[in-house]
């Protein structure tokens, strides 16, 4: 299932996930997570209100219920939660994860008349209660009548101003769903596995190695072992169209190739972890001294990639002590990326890893290796 080599005579594999949320995201992640942030705080306003009984009997009187606010509240709320809560935790998507992305927002659609007929119907109410007398609503409200209308009054002006952000920020999230949906659509071809619409017959692929400069120089082998890269198994050699996956994946092999060679320390990986905001979601021992052995600093190295937000979420799993053991052995000069012209006719394609795997007589030409 891997982008990176699964069997390595080692037992270590690095998955790299097909996309990454934040290549598509990033513009719009900071703005969906303020939005939610006041949601979050317009139903936190409106839970306060509500602890004042004396408030609920207000909005009995002015014809409102909490039900009607709730309603405002929590429907701002669902139509990003669900959305934010992709972003955050998963860092790959697929046909299905579109889908119900498209799904989410086109419910917001759905929910949206009903919540401007809500803020409609209280400011109507608001405007009666200031038409009302004064004087009668005093009386049974007594000093607190004016601070309940201020309150109220307050409440919807925020809620307005939330849902009309929500909903200009719906928009474009949904054109960009939409365009990716159509980006990763792929569809079945008679004697072939899954590829990507629009494949053509020899397609210019890469892969990336910490054998790279010595297989640009005298190709691949017969059988494709030992590869430590983008390589599927003894047989098969695996291949990314999408370079910047293979430029993390290298750059991924650098790093826990100068782990394995003492040259990464502890100090250095707590430091990226602060950095890229992931440092305070460490459960873990935050000592530096605590991590005495290259497999462990592995382990505290894997933690940082799989939820850095800067960093394409490439999975290191197996014993890391033996991928330590033989990351000792490599060239750093020798990992990189080799550009090949592939013949793609008939290849297995694994649409999860964006992946080609075909034998080593289907790699055409090595146009050169990128370190």
């Amino acid at each position: 299932m891997g982008i990176l080599a699964k069997k390595l005579h080692f037992l270590a594999e690095i998955i790299n996930p097909p996309l990454q949320w934040g290549r598509y995201f990033n513009r719009h992640y900071s703005e969906i997570e303020r939005l939610l942030s006041q949601s979050k705080e317009l139903k936190s306003d409106l839970q306060d209100l509500l602890k004042n009984e004396e408030f609920e009997d207000f909005l009995a009187d002015s014809r409102l219920g909490p039900q009607d606010l709730e309603y405002v509240a929590e429907r701002n709320i669902e139509a990003l939660e669900d959305f934010y809560n992709y972003l955050s935790v998963y860092s790959w998507m697929d046909f299905n994860d579109v889908s119900f992305l498209q799904k989410t927002l086109a419910g917001y659609d759905r929910y949206r008349p009903g919540i401007e007929r809500r803020i409609e119907q209280a400011q109507r109410a608001l405007d009666e209660i200031k038409r009302d007398s004064q004087a009668e609503r005093a009386s049974t409200y007594g000093d607190d009548y004016k601070k309940m209308y201020e309150d109220l009054e307050g409440f919807l002006k925020k809620s307005q101003i939330v849902t009309s952000s929500v909903a200009e920020r719906v928009k474009p999230l949904g054109d960009k769903i939409e365009a990716i949906r159509q980006k990763i659509r792929i569809h079945r071809q008679p004697g072939q596995g899954l590829l990507p619409h629009g494949t053509a017959k020899v397609e210019k692929l890469y892969h990336a190695s910490v054998n790279a400069a010595p297989i640009y120089h005298n190709g691949f082998e017969d059988k494709a072992k030992k590869n430590f890269g983008l390589g599927g198994d003894q047989n098969v050699i695996s291949f990314t169209h999408n370079f910047n996956y293979a430029r993390e994946i290298a750059r991924s092999l650098k790093e826990a190739t100068m782990i394995a060679q003492d040259l990464i320390t502890p100090t250095q990986v707590f430091h990226w972890m602060i950095k890229d905001g992931v440092y305070d979601k460490y459960d873990g021992p935050k000592n530096p001294e605590k991590y005495t052995t290259p497999g462990e600093i592995m382990e505290l190295y894997r933690f940082y990639i799989a939820l850095s937000p800067r960093r394409e979420n490439t999975v290191f799993f197996g014993n890391m002590d033996e991928l330590m053991n033989n990351l000792k052995k490599v060239k750093y000069q020798d990992i990189g990326i080799i550009e090949a012209e592939v013949d793609v006719e008939g290849a297995e394609y694994l649409p999860h890893e964006y992946e080609f795997r075909v034998t080593p007589d289907k790699v055409l030409k090595l146009n050169k290796v990128i370190t």
